[in-house]
């Protein structure tokens, strides 16, 4: 019987050799254009994450830049198995992280066990050489975190961060980790823990090209103290506590100046503080003014009760007050380097007001762009309706709607300042 002959196996080809052989011979200057363009097309950052990701399989070429942009900016939340995954991820990819954002982070109780591979601790930040920008929010904001600044402090290179952000309180551990860092211009935090020393507020060494500011919770003294030792020109303020008496020894040099997280309701509280930012802060240029809202007084109980029994929803009755609030931007007149503005008004069951009445009520010489945001509240809806009007050429004022809120365009404007 014939000998059967050995059945030989069909060479095998390797992906990476055809691709050895295949390679497009593109600039690196394009092909991260290329790249960037893929990623730039989502504005879903998920999207986008999945795009790139697909690109590291596609082509030895393009995984390096798929790589960069996938690493270069994080954002996960603590005390999750994604971050578990993404510090095993970042072994050999540390030097492309940019940006890193954490949310939920909690201090870790107890023993070292499962849950510390999930956590924020377990993170290879030592080894981020090209880190610039942290943020990590806490999970309870009135939860102490002492374990935070202490493990930054061991953590994070020295003079490597330009943005840091926190929820947490500043301890003596934060401005120990703050001290190592000296090229941060943006600081947010939520404030400064109670009793600490002046010495360590006033210190000159501590963030000497601070140039951004975003503060919650203070005192007078303390945010008097801190400022006016750095170069701050942006301020972004959660309370007008103590304002202005505690900010004549800087506000003379902000540019930038945003109070809008807090309220007015009758017209004698922002008259005065409208004058006293005037007045201080005189070489001004963007403001984000505090939102004026008209509420009804007591005697008006049964007037809106009756209102809101589906009867007509719109009212005259308080108009005339609601006009009175609003015109009390006409003070900002005064502020001769003004540029951009942004407000927030309102009343329940007014009619709301033209907002190309805004630009000739104010008149300030140098005034641009102005942002609108008006609350509707029409028998049981309320809605909010966004306008920006802007300056031409021709000498008039233009408006449109804008789908962005207030915060993201004033972001957008002192992006270029």
């Amino acid at each position: 019987m014939a000998q059967k002959r050995p059945v030989r196996g069909r060479a095998v080809v390797r992906t990476d050799e055809i691709l050895n052989v295949q390679r497009p011979t593109l600039p690196p200057e394009l092909l991260r254009l290329i790249v960037e363009e893929v990623a730039s097309s989502h504005w879903d950052s998920n999207a986008r994450r999945r795009e790139l990701y697909n690109l590291l399989f596609v082509s030895r070429v393009f995984k390096d830049e798929a790589e960069r942009l996938l690493y270069r900016n994080i954002q996960l939340t603590s005390g999750t198995p994604a971050l578990g995954q993404i510090s095993d991820a970042l072994e050999n990819r540390t030097r492309l992280v940019h940006s890193l954002r954490v949310d939920g982070y909690a201090d870790l109780l107890g023993r070292r066990g499962r849950s510390f591979n999930s956590h924020v601790l377990s993170m290879p930040l030592h080894r981020m050489d090209c880190l610039r920008s942290l943020s990590i929010t806490q999970a309870a904001t009135w939860i102490p975190a002492p374990q935070l600044f202490s493990f930054l402090k061991d953590a994070i290179q020295e003079n490597t961060l330009v943005e840091f952000r926190t929820s947490a309180q500043v301890d003596e551990d934060g401005f120990s980790f703050l001290s190592r860092q000296k090229m941060i211009t943006h600081l947010q935090v939520s404030g400064f823990r109670p009793g600490l020393h002046d010495a360590l507020l006033q210190s000159p060494p501590l963030l000497p090209r601070l140039q951004r500011l975003r503060m919650f919770c203070f005192t007078s003294s303390e945010l008097s103290q801190f400022v006016s030792e750095r170069p701050i020109s942006i301020l972004h303020l959660g309370s007008l506590y103590g304002l202005p008496g505690y900010w004549s020894s800087f506000a003379a040099r902000l540019q930038v100046l945003d109070i809008s997280k807090f309220s007015c309701h009758e017209e004698a509280t922002p008259t005065k503080l409208i004058r006293d930012v005037v007045s201080t802060a005189i070489n001004l240029r963007f403001f984000a003014c505090f939102s004026l809202f008209y509420l009804y007084t007591r005697e008006w109980l049964p007037v809106l009760l009756f209102r809101y029994g589906r009867q007509p929803a719109i009212m005259s009755t308080g108009h005339e007050e609601f006009v009175q609030l609003v015109n009390t931007l006409g003070n900002l007149h005064d502020l001769v380097f003004l540029e951009t503005l942004t407000v927030k008004v309102g009343a329940p069951f007014v009619p709301p007001m033209d907002v190309l009445d805004l630009p000739g009520l104010i008149n300030a010489p140098q005034l641009k762009r102005i942002f609108v945001t008006q609350n509707v509240i029409d028998s049981d809806e309320t809605a909010a309706s966004r306008h920006e009007l802007c300056y031409t050429k021709a000498g008039s004022w233009v408006c449109r709607e804008h789908k962005q809120d207030r915060d993201q365009w004033f972001s957008a404007q002192i992006s270029r300042c």
